[in-house]
Order: C-alpha cells, then structure tokens, then sequence
C-alpha cells in the first residue's frame, strides 16, 4: 500500500504488508503481522504493532519517528550503511535517535544499550 504526495495514514490491517508513505508527513501503521515499513521522505510516523517488522530509512529521509520498536524482533533497515559503527545512537528522554548523514530516526521507549546491537539493524 503507498501514499503518494501529501500526508497520509497508511493502516496495514492483519496481514503482513509493506507500506510506503511517500512525500509528506505520514503515520504507517502496520498492525499484526511481520510489516515493511518505509515512511519515504518528510517527517514520518511508523508503527510495526505484532509481528517482526522491518523499518526502513534511505538518505534524504528526513526526520522520522519509530513509535514501538522491539529489539530483538524488529529490524531497522539503513541500507546506505555498511555497520553499526556508521550510525550515532544519542539518548533522548527515553527514547534514542539514530543518526547517519541525512537519516535522523527517533526511536520510542528504548535505551542505546538495548537498541546498539547489530542484530536490530540491516545494513
């Protein structure tokens, strides 16, 4: 499912779906099952709920939110990336931003020491 110009909210509903935001500022949410997220370019929301879900950033993203990760069964995709020591992990109130050039995701609830792991990360 794609949203395509403008800000759109893109529901995946029960099955494993791949969700595309597009340009604007968009909310994915994936629901149950094992989602592939990208928000595309803007400032983005994204929600995997059940299932291992794979979110993924390019560069020119832009500045983008992970609202429920879970380390150890989600995956964030930065294929521009060639390792974890690329990517800067900042702490923020409870959440961590990932940085690498132009990708700036602000992860949900997690610490760096739970979300540092290259097994949460594709590259």
């Amino acid at each position: 499912m794609a949203g395509l110009g403008g800000s759109d909210t893109l529901d995946g509903g029960w099955k494993s779906d791949f969700l595309i935001g597009g340009s604007g500022d968009d909310t994915l949410y994936g629901d149950i099952g094992n989602d592939r997220l990208d928000g595309g370019t803007g400032r983005d929301l994204v929600w995997g709920d059940g299932g291992a879900d794979v979110f993924h950033f390019d560069l020119g993203d832009g500045r983008d939110r992970i609202g429920d990760f879970k380390a150890g069964q989600d995956v964030i995709e930065i294929l521009a990336a060639a390792s974890l020591a690329d990517l800067t992990f900042t702490q923020i109130n409870g959440n961590v931003r990932v940085d690498f050039r132009s990708i700036h995701i602000l992860v949900d609830d997690i610490t760096v020491a739970q979300l540092d792991h290259a097994g949460n990360f594709h590259f």
